[in-house]
């Protein structure tokens, strides 16, 4: 409710619950990199999912996010390992990770948890 006032009915998807967006320009290549760098600042226990943000004079407003965490108990929509790996498979890294000397990510093993 606190977002609401401040954001427009212009909405662009940058990622789903269980999949990303590969577009190559610096709004989707940002939340893209946004995302590997919650992921390695939690030290893999959680990802952000389900980003997406409106437009306005002072920037996009981001809202509504979802997590997976490795306990898997945050939210309903939380996937929990099973997320969080989907999430490694699919992610490729790009100039802005590079830049922020994000380590690649590695693919998960044998249980689905990552490595």
């Amino acid at each position: 409710w606190l977002i609401e006032p401040r954001r427009t009915n212009e909405v662009t998807k940058y990622s789903g619950t269980m999949q990303q967006v590969n577009k190559n320009t610096l709004p989707f290549l940002t939340m893209n990199a946004f995302a590997h760098f919650i992921h390695y600042w939690t030290h893999g226990r959680m990802i952000f999912v389900d980003l997406q943000g409106s437009p306005t004079k002072d920037g996009q407003v981001l809202f509504d996010p979802m997590v997976h965490t490795k306990n898997g108990n945050s939210c309903l929509g939380d996937l929990g390992i099973e997320g969080i790996a989907q999430f490694v498979q699919c992610h490729q890294c790009n100039h802005i990770c590079q830049t922020l000397q994000l380590p690649v990510l590695e693919k998960s093993g044998p249980q689905g948890e990552v490595e």
